[in-house]
């Protein structure tokens, strides 16, 4: 993605639109704040020659704070986008925050998570503020609802080792042949095997996490079908011998939010479980 012609490749394979020509790209790029708040920093920062930002974000491990944490890149660089004492809002740059995720960061099975501002009263009245969030999910199932193209790249960022032979667009085997390029630089090859040793770490506690979401799901299954027999959370927590405290937490979840799953569920509970300790 530091490269402008794979940047320009990603990108319209991403938006399915033609972008005429990157004009810059910044890697890792630093967008400081003031002492007091918190700065950022942007794996990658493009500008195109239509003056539209797009900031691409790789995301291995889902930390559950990617909708706000987009939400904070967009306003913070939002603020640097127009100059003091300028009045002419309408001169705010068009700009995307892209994340691309190796897990399904909503659940919903798709590829694809695209959001903007719209009217909930009215959600053909689009706010128009030239502002988009993507969100995409390296493991989707729904193939015939998304351009083959997408899905040929999101298996590529998935598996590098994909077969040159496989691939079918020619903006995917660009952004292969580039990647292959990479990979063999010495240049980039302590960095490389660095990374490499990092997905490895990434990997195995991705794994143990999901023996744990696994396990806690299963629980959360069964104390669902207490509560819908009308057993109370102590009379649950003496037969399913958990604390008392524990069971009435669950309870709470399930009731306050009766459209989650059991693996939504489950995810909560692990996670306010990590933020505690």
């Amino acid at each position: 993605m530091w490269d402008e012609e794979t940047s320009k490749d990603v990108l319209e394979i991403i938006l399915q639109e033609e972008i005429r020509k990157v004009v810059s790209v910044n890697k890792e790029q630093h967008l400081d704040s003031d002492q007091v708040h918190k700065g950022i920093r942007l794996d990658v920062y493009i500008r195109d020659d239509k003056n539209t930002i797009y900031n691409v974000e790789m995301q291995a491990k889902n930390k559950y704070n990617i909708p706000k944490r987009s939400r904070h890149y967009q306003g913070t660089i939002d603020t640097r986008l127009l100059p003091a004492g300028e009045i002419n809002y309408n001169k705010l740059n068009n700009s995307y925050i892209i994340f691309i995720c190796l897990f399904d960061l909503f659940g919903r099975k798709r590829y694809c998570y695209t959001f903007e501002e719209r009217c909930i009263e009215d959600l053909s009245l689009k706010l128009d503020d030239g502002t988009r969030k993507i969100f995409l999910n390296t493991k989707g199932e729904n193939e015939e609802e998304v351009p083959q193209e997408l899905v040929e790249f999101l298996k590529l960022v998935e598996n590098t080792n994909t077969d040159q032979d496989e691939l079918k667009s020619e903006k995917v085997k660009r952004v292969h042949r580039r990647v292959k390029t990479v990979k063999d630089s010495k240049e980039v090859e302590a960095r490389y095997m660095k990374m490499l040793v990092h997905e490895k770490e990434i990997a195995m506690e991705a794994r143990e996490e999901g023996l744990a979401v696994g396990e806690t799901k299963r629980s959360i299954t069964i104390i669902r079908k207490k509560l819908n027999k009308g057993y109370d959370a102590a009379t649950t927590a003496d037969m399913l011998e958990q604390e008392p405290s524990y069971i009435e937490d669950i309870y709470n979840l399930l009731q306050n939010n009766p459209e989650y799953t059991d693996l939504q569920i489950a995810e909560i509970v692990l996670k306010n479980s990590k933020d505690f300790n």
